[in-house]
């Protein structure tokens, strides 16, 4: 009996990810235990306090320096006006990366791991303390999520908020966030 084959070319890298926090505490820690989580080996995640045209402009730069195969920028919707993130959607788009907002800011996204959030749109104290109220969420100079915070709900989440693709302006509440996930999970090396 011949032994059966493995298939030539059945298994492809991953690809090399970079993802650009605006915010340095609790985006970095969530997608540092989204990494974790669903083993994405080949994603760095680097963050800096900038508004999203310089993000951009910095994302070209680490593109340079480490050859990255895709790029998805991380941003709050709150501190920028609606001009400004079209213009940072339209550089990220002409350099084929993915500008990922959130709208009012990230803390909707970690909301939504709890409960439905629908428009109209949510300010963004109501936010922290609904997070905070939950039990996952610290308040202490840094906002951050807690150790008891529900990761692997982010499918939940994905349902219980408006979602849209990255590089597009969308309305309070909402997220491409879902976006990030989905696509380092398909992603990920398959054997």
């Amino acid at each position: 009996m011949a032994k059966a084959r493995k298939k030539q070319g059945s298994c492809h890298p991953a690809l090399r990810t970079l993802i650009l926090c605006q915010g340095e505490v609790t985006e970095k820690i969530y997608f540092d235990e989204m990494r974790k989580l669903l083993r994405w080996s080949a994603a760095d995640i680097k963050c800096a306090a900038k508004d999203p045209c310089t993000l951009v402009k910095k994302a070209s730069s680490h593109m340079k320096n480490k050859n990255y195969d895709r790029v998805f920028i991380i941003v709050d919707h709150d501190d920028t006006d609606r001009e400004s993130l079209n213009r940072a959607a339209a550089e990220a788009k002409k350099s084929n990366f993915n500008l990922i907002i959130s709208h009012s800011c990230f803390e909707v996204w970690l909301l939504a791991h709890y409960e439905k959030v629908s428009p109209p749109g949510i300010e963004n104290s109501t936010l922290v303390n609904k997070l905070v109220g939950h039990g996952c969420y610290t308040y202490s100079g840094d906002k951050k999520p807690s150790q008891s915070f529900p990761y692997h709900s982010w499918k939940d989440a994905e349902n219980n908020l408006p979602t849209h693709l990255p590089n597009e302006v969308a309305d309070n509440p909402s997220t491409a966030v879902p976006y990030v996930i989905r696509a380092l999970i398909d992603d990920q090396p398959h054997h």
